[in-house]
C-alpha cells in the first residue's frame, strides 16, 4: 500500500505555480509525441506525369462524364478524391524517404471507360496500368523495396482489380482500396492486406431538406417514423458486358425475382399507407397545391399530390446502367 500523505516528503519550492494538468483526451498521444511531431504513419502520393495519368487530375472543360465522375460515374470518384484528401492531411509525406506507404493516384477506371467501346477494352487498360508500374520502377528503389507491398492502388468499382488483367504479375502484394470485399472473386483479400471502402457520395450536392429529414428521423429514434417506401434499388440486374458473365454472381437477379413476387403483410401496408397520406397532407398544407409551389418529387404527378392506392403494390422496372426498381408499400393484393 502507498504511504499516507503525511509520510510523503514535501515538494520542493517552485518560483512559479505548476501549470494546470492537460484536459482529458479520448486518445492521448504517446509521451514522446508533441503537436509538431510527425504522425505515426506517413503516406507519399506520387505525382504522375501526364504521359501516364492522361491529365485526368486536371481534366479539360469539355471532359466526358466518366473523366469528371459526373452522373452515374460519381460513385467511382474515390480514385480522384482519396489522393486529394491524403495530400491535404497531416499524414502526407513530402518525400518518398519519409513515407511508410505510397499511394498511386492512377484513375484506372476512368481509363477503362475510355476504352469501353473497344473490343480490346481490358487489354488497353492493362497496358496503361503496366506503363504506370514501369514509371514507378524508374523513380527509385521505393516500388521494388517491398515488392510493391507498401503501395496502395484504388479500384473504385465492383470490377475491382480485374480492370488490370495483369495485376497478379505486377502488383500481387499491393494494398487495394475497393468497394466490394467478396473473396470469391479472387481480386481482393480484405482479411489480409486490402481495405473495403464505400463508393463516393458527394453529400454537399444533395438536397439540404432531404439531409435534414434524414437527420431528424435519426434523432427521433428507431421505429418513430414510418416511411412510405420500403425499398429502393438502383443498378443493373444482369450484364452482357465482356468478362461479366457472372455479374454479381446472380445475387441481383435472385433479388429481382424474389421481390417481384413479394406481397407486403396487410397490416404493415395499411400502416405505411396511412403514414404516406399523413405526410402528403402535411406537404399540401405547407407548400400549397398551386402551379408555382414546390413539389415532392416522388409523389407528385402533373396534377399535384395524389393519395396512394390502398390495395396496390406498384412496381417499376428498368435495367441497364442507371436503371432502378421501386417497390411502393401502398398495400397488398
Amino acid at each position: 500500500l502507498p504511504p499516507p500523505p503525511s509520510a510523503l516528503p514535501a515538494p520542493p519550492p517552485s518560483a512559479s505555480p505548476s501549470p494546470p494538468p492537460p484536459s482529458a483526451s479520448p486518445s492521448p498521444p504517446p509521451p514522446s509525441a508533441s503537436p509538431s511531431s510527425p504522425p505515426a504513419l506517413s503516406i507519399y502520393v506520387y505525382n504522375l506525369p501526364r504521359e501516364v495519368s492522361f491529365g485526368l487530375d486536371d481534366p479539360p472543360a469539355k471532359a466526358k462524364d466518366y473523366e469528371v465522375y459526373r452522373g452515374g460515374y460519381a460513385q467511382y470518384a474515390t480514385e480522384l478524391v482519396v489522393p486529394k484528401l491524403v495530400r491535404q492531411s497531416r499524414f502526407a509525406a513530402a518525400t518518398p524517404e519519409e513515407a511508410d506507404l505510397f499511394l498511386v493516384p492512377f484513375q484506372g477506371l476512368a481509363r477503362f471507360y475510355a476504352h469501353k467501346k473497344s473490343e480490346e477494352t481490358w487489354h488497353k487498360t492493362g497496358e496503361e496500368y503496366v506503363a504506370v508500374v514501369e514509371w514507378l520502377r524508374a523513380q527509385g528503389p521505393w516500388f521494388e523495396r517491398e515488392g510493391g507491398a507498401d503501395h496502395i492502388w484504388i479500384f473504385p468499382s465492383g470490377r475491382g482489380a480485374s480492370i488490370f488483367p495483369q495485376w497478379r504479375q505486377h502488383i500481387p502484394h499491393a494494398i487495394f482500396l475497393t468497394p466490394e470485399g467478396d473473396t470469391r472473386s479472387g481480386h481482393v483479400e480484405p482479411r489480409h492486406k486490402d481495405v473495403v471502402i464505400p463508393g463516393y457520395r458527394n453529400t454537399s450536392a444533395m438536397d439540404a431538406a432531404l439531409l435534414a429529414r434524414v437527420a431528424n428521423e435519426g434523432a427521433a429514434g428507431e421505429g418513430a417514423v414510418m416511411r412510405p417506401t420500403m425499398l429502393f434499388f438502383r443498378g443493373s440486374f444482369t450484364s452482357e458486358r465482356p468478362g461479366e458473365e457472372h455479374f454479381s454472381e446472380g445475387v441481383r437477379l435472385a433479388m429481382q425475382e424474389t421481390l417481384a413476387a413479394f406481397r407486403m403483410p396487410r397490416h404493415l401496408a395499411l400502416a405505411r399507407s396511412q403514414a404516406a397520406a399523413a405526410a402528403m397532407a402535411t406537404t399540401t398544407r405547407n407548400t400549397g397545391n398551386g402551379a408555382g409551389g414546390p413539389r415532392t418529387p416522388h409523389r407528385l404527378g402533373a396534377g399535384g399530390p395524389r393519395t396512394p392506392e390502398p390495395h396496390r403494390l406498384r412496381r417499376r422496372v428498368s435495367t441497364g446502367r442507371g436503371g432502378h426498381r421501386t417497390w411502393r408499400s401502398g398495400g397488398a393484393r
